[in-house]
């Protein structure tokens, strides 16, 4: 897989900034308090072991709750979808920015199989009465049993490749707007549409 879209390597890059700094600043944080305050404190009552373990536990509570790891060990692969599962959610009045309106979505689950025989499945949040922001989503009949995808590393969608039929349409890897086929520039980010040579 080559990619030829320049937009991808900055989102990367943006993304990884946007875990890099919190995480930074948090284990700064952590190390000042532990250095100050809380080490001694554990290693005269619990222990070496425990005061260590402490530290490295309080460490880990940003990096894991912001999703860097997660980014981090993210793969590229390709595949083609051989079944979807829809899974409604729904969050109750008063939860999150709109607390005057209910939210519903659907998640998707995609399972894909590569060229290798292996199974890949993909969790995909779509959108049903748009009242969720801050939250990228698609339609849930953007992906098709059959088609042909390909997932970049670090971005939010598969691309559809191929599929049988008809033109698919152009898939937004960044923010999960599914533009019509042929587009070549992201109708909703602007982001230049993915390209595989």
């Amino acid at each position: 897989m080559k990619i030829t879209n320049p937009d991808i390597r900055a989102y990367r890059r943006r993304k990884l900034r946007n875990f890099i700094i919190p995480s930074v600043l948090w284990l700064i944080l952590v190390a000042v308090f532990e250095l100050t305050v809380f080490y001694d404190y554990t290693l005269k009552n619990l222990g070496i072991v425990t005061a260590v373990g402490l530290w490295v536990l309080l460490s880990l509570i940003v990096p894991l709750r912001i999703g860097l790891f997660r980014f981090l060990f993210d793969l590229s692969w390709e595949g083609i979808i051989i079944s979807m599962e829809d899974h409604p959610r729904y969050a109750p009045k008063g939860v999150g920015l709109h607390s005057g309106e209910s939210r519903r979505w659907y998640e998707v689950e995609l399972y894909i199989q590569k060229p290798n025989g292996g199974m890949i499945r993909k969790t995909i949040d779509c959108n049903l009465n748009k009242v969720i922001i801050n939250r990228n989503m698609i339609s849930p009949q953007v992906y098709h049993v059959g088609d042909r995808v390909v997932y970049l590393r670090g971005t939010y969608v598969p691309f559809i490749v191929h599929r049988d039929g008809e033109v698919p349409p152009a898939v937004c890897v960044l923010c999960g707007k599914d533009n019509p086929a042929g587009t070549e520039t992201c109708l909703s980010c602007h982001a230049e549409i993915l390209k595989m040579q």
